[in-house]
């Protein structure tokens, strides 16, 4: 797992959940990643909850599905509350500038400030669907962004996930550990045996 330096004190654990703090600080967004990763085929879901937002601007909190980076460029598809409303969209980013490849704004309520949403990115082939509560809410057919690791984002926002579930035949079985990914960050094996502890 993996914290850009810049935003380390940006992360903490918050009664076992994920918390992730970019609300009024000169960085774009705080993110928490697990990258490197070749996955293709898996489910990415997280309980997720806005605590506070920005009035203006691009704010809100998201989960990634197929990040991929590289130096000078990144991928990724994105799933959450962005600009006020719930968005499925992908982006590719190349030295600090982000162009969206696509992306659909969904036709529902914005979510209530400090409520609990489960949200789901299912990446399958070609095939990616978005979920809140368990309930499909899009299909996208996307034949650019085929592998990539899994991770988190606030954007200008406090932003809390819980119960993180990651699913493939290429994931890591947790075993007896109980964790699922082998980690050289001790803020994420931190956050493992919180979450194990609870």
């Amino acid at each position: 797992m993996g914290i850009f330096p810049a935003i380390k004190e940006r992360f903490s654990i918050v009664n076992g959940a994920i918390r992730l703090d970019s609300l009024n600080k000169p960085e774009f967004g705080a993110n928490l990643y697990i990258m490197g990763t070749e996955w293709k085929d898996y489910s990415f879901s997280s309980d997720m909850r806005i605590i506070e937002i920005q009035p203006d601007g691009w704010a809100g909190g998201a989960i990634y599905s197929r990040w991929e980076s590289n130096v000078g460029f990144e991928d990724y598809v994105l799933f959450g509350v962005v600009v006020n409303g719930w968005n499925a969209r992908c982006n590719t980013t190349r030295n600090g500038n982000i162009d969206t490849v696509w992306n659909h704004k969904l036709p529902i309520p914005s979510p209530q400030i400090g409520k609990w949403y489960r949200v789901e990115i299912k990446a399958i082939g070609n095939n990616i669907s978005f979920y809140i509560d368990n309930k499909l809410q899009h299909e996208q057919k996307d034949d650019k962004h085929q592998k990539g690791g899994a991770g988190f984002v606030a954007l200008y926002a406090i932003v809390e996930f819980d119960n993180v579930v990651i699913e493939g035949p290429e994931i890591p079985d947790a075993g007896p550990s109980g964790f699922a990914v082998a980690s050289k960050s001790k803020i994420a094996v931190t956050w493992g045996q919180i979450r194990r502890n609870r």
